[in-house]
Formats: structure tokens, C-alpha cells, sequence
């Protein structure tokens, strides 16, 4: 789906934030970006998206066009004057459409808050709302899933409900996604990658492998996740030792 080559990126007058990175994201896969903070993570999403121009390399998509693409941040970012369902139309609302009644109901189906439309975001639990924000991602039938954080915020027990209802929802959907997290263990449990950042490059990658026939507790406790993640904290150790 997507090709990123030897991409850089400075701020104006400041030292370059990425270095040469190249990345590549395949239809239906997730990837992960994991490192310290200020290590590119984030930009790497906003380059991504056209919302920053970089200073070298080259983005490519293989339709030759970037797709229909959502965008899911730590912040729900919901209007609060507005109920769980113009929240949800948010995308297409801008875009002078409407979303129908049936791709509502749909959506609201796929991240189970069927019956909370008429709700206004003070009225929802965190994990409610940022299952608002994942379904006004997905309204507009996005092929690519570019998420910052989204489950920072939030506490373990819920983090993993949300973590377990985005995989969820990509094996039922096939979208693909770039998902930045601090979390070794989110990362693991998430990606069919995980992409290691230190100092605006590519550190190594580590790719889990977890048995998705397997139950959820099971995968975390499996020695496939075990491995990955000690792989991943290894190269992370490894960058801090040389920055150091």
C-alpha cells in the first residue's frame, strides 16, 4: 500500500528529525512504531498524512494515490456540542455528505455502541469515547488507519479491551494501519511489525508472529510474544546504551 524511501525531515532551523528512514505497509497489515519520546514516531504519521512536507525522500502509495485515510490521536477530539452520531459524520459532514442511516448503524455495530447515538461525549466513559473516535475513523470507509497514541490515556484493563477490539475490527474490515505507541507490549500484541525508532531512524524491526487462533491472554503469555518483546526491548536498550 504504502513505500516511504530514505525519508528526511528537519523543523526550520532545527536538526533533522528524521534521517534516511524508509518504511513499507502492506495491504491489511498493521505496523507498529515504537521508541523513546522525540525520536520521529509522530512525525512519521504526519508526513504520512500531508500534513508536514519533507526535506528529502520520496512517499508512495501503490494506486498512486494516498487512500481514504482515518486518524485516531490519544485525544478523542469529540465535539462535545454534538452527539455520538454527528461525531461519527464528523468526516463526511466536511466533505459536504452525508453519512446514511444504514452505514451508521453499521459502524456504530462494529466498535459496540449501538444505542449510545443520541449521547453527548460528557455523558460516555473514556473507553466510550474513543470508541467514537475509532468509529469516525471508520465511517468513511478508510483504508488506512494512521493512530497516535490513542490508547494512552487510558488505563491497562481498558487499554486492552480497546487493543483486542482493534484487531477486531481489521480482521472483520482488512484496513491497513501505522499505530505509534510507547507500549513494547502493545506494540507486540498489535502488529504483524514493529518498527524500532531511535534518533529520527530505523533502529530494527521485530516481526511477533502471535497465533491469532489463540485467546488473547494466551497470545500475551505465549513464548512468541515473550520473544518479541524482549527482541524489541533489547534494540531499544541498544540505542540508549549508543545515545548515552
Amino acid at each position: 500500500m504504502l513505500k516511504v524511501r530514505d525519508l528526511s525531515f528537519a523543523y526550520d532551523g532545527g536538526a533533522a528529525v528524521l534521517d534516511n528512514i524508509s518504511i513499507s505497509l502492506h495491504d491489511g497489515e498493521l505496523v507498529s512504531l515504537v521508541g523513546p519520546s522525540g525520536c520521529g514516531k509522530s512525525t512519521v504519521l504526519r508526513l504520512v498524512a500531508g500534513l508536514l512536507t519533507p526535506i528529502g525522500g520520496e512517499i508512495t502509495w501503490k494506486t498512486g494515490q494516498a487512500p481514504e485515510t482515518g486518524f485516531v490521536f490519544q485525544d478523542a477530539a469529540l465535539m462535545p456540542w454534538a452527539d455520538v452520531s454527528k461525531n461519527i459524520s464528523l468526516p463526511l459532514s466536511l466533505r459536504g455528505q452525508a453519512l446514511d442511516a444504514k452505514r451508521l448503524e453499521e459502524t456504530l455495530g462494529f466498535v459496540g455502541l449501538k444505542g449510545l447515538e443520541t449521547r453527548y461525549p460528557q455523558a460516555l466513559s473514556g473507553g466510550q469515547q474513543m470508541r467514537v473516535s475509532i468509529a469516525r475513523a471508520l465511517a468513511a470507509d478508510a483504508k488506512l488507519l494512521l493512530m497516535d497514541e490513542p490508547f494512552g490515556a487510558l488505563d491497562e484493563i481498558l487499554r486492552f479491551r480497546m487493543n483486542d477490539l482493534m484487531l477486531a475490527l481489521k480482521a472483520e474490515q482488512g484496513w491497513s494501519g501505522l499505530f505509534v505507541t510507547h507500549s513494547i507490549y502493545e506494540a507486540v500484541y498489535l502488529s504483524d511489525r514493529v518498527l524500532v525508532m531511535d534518533a529520527g531512524r530505523i533502529a530494527g524491526e521485530v516481526t511477533p508472529g502471535l497465533d491469532r487462533t489463540l485467546a488473547a491472554a494466551d497470545q500475551r503469555a505465549s513464548k512468541s510474544f515473550i520473544d518479541a518483546a524482549r527482541k524489541v526491548a533489547t534494540i531499544l536498550e541498544a540505542g540508549s546504551m549508543v545515545d548515552a
